[in-house]
């Protein structure tokens, strides 16, 4: 799907995102571990971005439907592609970190492993 990334590259990419991408960005990588069975899943990954846009966007739950609808939707066909060609390389190194600590014998939770990719936005 996309490229692997050092974890230099993916704090590099993950700085060059304005904040409302990266709350999103970080919204999204925490239901992305928390339910890893369906990241295969294009219909919930697309539906999770738009539901994460909503708050980060700012938009009122009591606001105007239409003209929310149309900036959430305008927001995740601008940035759907940098934000996933981001995403899913953070779960894979995640993934290794996780892997990582257990070879060395350490347990870990999920908790730690959405710890572990926050960790990335520093």
């Amino acid at each position: 799907m996309t490229e692997l990334l050092t974890a230099e590259e993916l704090r590099a990419r993950i700085r060059a995102f304005d904040p409302t991408e990266k709350k999103v960005l970080g919204g999204l990588i925490v239901l992305m571990i928390r339910n890893h069975h369906r990241i295969k899943d294009t219909e919930w990954i697309f539906e999770s971005l738009a539901r994460l846009s909503v708050p980060a966007l700012g938009l009122d739950q009591e606001g105007e439907v239409d003209e929310d609808l149309d900036t959430v939707q305008e927001f995740v066909q601008r940035s759907s592609r940098q934000l996933l060609n981001v995403a899913f390389p953070l779960f894979v190194a995640v993934a290794g970190d996780m892997r990582q600590k257990m070879a060395d014998g350490e347990s870990y939770a999920l908790d730690d492993a959405c710890a572990r990719a926050l960790d990335y936005f520093e």
